[in-house]
């Protein structure tokens, strides 16, 4: 997320705006279109997780602009912990995406990424999270939207996220 807007994997010229930045922007738009009758949470995945809350809120004018504050000070961490964040959200989704009896708590994730999946001391494979995923979201309950900023992130990954379950990919330069 250091890496320029446009441009290599290099690091920025000083004043020109970085993938973090742009998806900051990007964000807290995007946020603000929400109707105050849906729920959201925002979790940053770099080397940690780091929610904005611990539960989705509701989307008030008060939420959106803790939202956004958060969202400012938020800086970048090394690691892309992926498996970790969908772990993760799929957990608080509770048994919504596996049992058809009831409901889940999330319906619809977007990621967001511009990394390689990390975990550990090392990658984590294609393979090992599109597999938890599917089992995750066994009777499709979540659509899964992936978005990745640059070359880095695996294509094969946010394709496959998002086609087995319903999601759309895209690739920003």
């Amino acid at each position: 997320m250091k890496a320029p807007l446009f441009g290599g994997e290099d690091a920025p010229e000083e004043g020109s705006p970085t993938r973090l930045v742009r998806a900051k922007e990007e964000l807290s738009a995007a946020l603000g279109r929400l109707s105050p009758s849906r729920e959201f949470g925002v979790i940053a995945f770099g080397g940690t997780l780091d929610p904005f809350t611990p539960r989705p809120v509701p989307a008030t004018e008060e939420n959106v602009a803790l939202a956004r504050e958060w969202l400012s000070g938020l800086t970048m961490n090394l690691g892309t912990s992926t498996y970790d964040v969908l772990d993760l959200v799929f957990s608080e989704a509770g048994g919504g995406p596996l049992d058809r009896y009831h409901d889940s708590a999330v319906d619809t994730l977007f990621v967001l990424t511009d990394g390689i999946p990390y975990r550990g001391n090392g990658g984590d494979s294609v393979q090992r999270i599109l597999a938890a995923v599917r089992r995750w979201n066994l009777l499709g309950r979540v659509v899964v939207h992936v978005v990745c900023l640059g070359e880095m992130a695996p294509k094969r990954l946010a394709e496959g996220l998002a086609e087995q379950s319903g999601g759309r990919y895209a690739r920003a330069p």
